[in-house]
Parts: C-alpha cells; structure tokens; sequence
C-alpha cells in the first residue's frame, strides 16, 4: 500500500475514538444530570475548555 494510506488509516482510528469519548461524555452526562436532578445540565467551552454548565439547554456542546 502507499503511504497515505497509512496515515488515512490513522486519521480514522482517531476520528472513531473520538467519536466513542463523546458518546462515553453524553452518557455520563445523563447520569450527572439524573444525580443532581438537573435535566438542563449540558457542556459549554469556556476559553478552550468544555464544562458541564446548568443553563445550556442539552447535550449540544456550544463555545461562548
């Protein structure tokens, strides 16, 4: 095969692992929210840093 396969392959394997962290993050947010009775609870970026704040309106993740 040629190079860039190669790295193809390695840009996907990233992109599916990420993809996996963010569902991981949507369930435990789902738990977080049951936990403190907050069914508002979601993520927001705050100076290039995602948090869990209690005004966002889901699980959408949103920069400010």
């Amino acid at each position: 095969m040629f190079k860039e396969d190669a790295k193809f392959d390695a840009i996907q394997e990233h992109k599916m692992a990420i993809v996996a962290v963010e569902a991981d993050l949507d369930e435990h947010l789902l738990e977080i929210r049951k936990m403190l009775k907050n069914g508002r609870l979601g993520y927001v970026t705050v100076a290039g840093i995602e948090v869990c704040h209690p005004t966002s309106g889901g699980v959408d993740r949103v920069s400010i």
